[in-house]
């Protein structure tokens, strides 16, 4: 199966590089925030994890881009407040039967009310209970690359859908 495993690769790093050159053309590269408050804690790709390096490739940056850990960094939801209150998009994952709105968020946590893109409600969450991502992007990272591409630059594929998030 090796012709059909590098088969399949290759139409995975055409597709991923094909959009990565895409957007490099925008002129904007907005501010990120991934996840969102686990107890105490929040954490946040290190700035050599791939979820960063998929960020960087979907012209885009996040809290921790010069961070030289390759794994997720725990901060407290203060540390974010004070250095996300600029971000101007913001994706999480939830586990819920429930459809998450803005008002359940902030019943979870006032603080979510503080970043902008709460405040702009440029917010999307993706459920994993019904969805497929962590089945797939180890995969089909293109298919991440994409997704981030459209919430961050809409101009970029107008017309294209999401296939794991959803704007809250």
């Amino acid at each position: 199966r090796t012709q059909q495993a590098d088969s399949l690769f290759a139409v995975v790093e055409h597709n991923y590089y094909a959009m990565k050159d895409k957007v490099k053309q925008s002129k904007r590269r907005p501010l990120m925030l991934t996840e969102r408050k686990t107890g105490g804690v929040w954490y946040c790709p290190g700035g050599n994890s791939t979820m960063s390096a998929i960020l960087r490739d979907a012209h885009a940056t996040h809290l921790l881009a010069a961070d030289k850990h390759s794994g997720s960094v725990p901060l407290s939801p203060e540390e974010i407040l004070m250095r996300g209150q600029e971000v101007d998009c913001w994706t999480f994952h939830a586990d819920q039967t429930q459809h998450l709105s803005y008002g359940n968020l902030l019943k979870e946590w006032h603080g979510y009310g503080q970043i902008k893109a709460f405040q702009r409600r440029n917010v999307y969450a993706c459920n994993s209970s019904t969805s497929a991502y962590f089945d797939e992007i180890a995969f089909r990272p293109d298919y991440l690359l994409h997704e981030f591409i459209v919430m961050l630059h809409p101009d970029v594929f107008p017309t294209d859908t999401l296939r794991y998030y959803e704007k809250l």
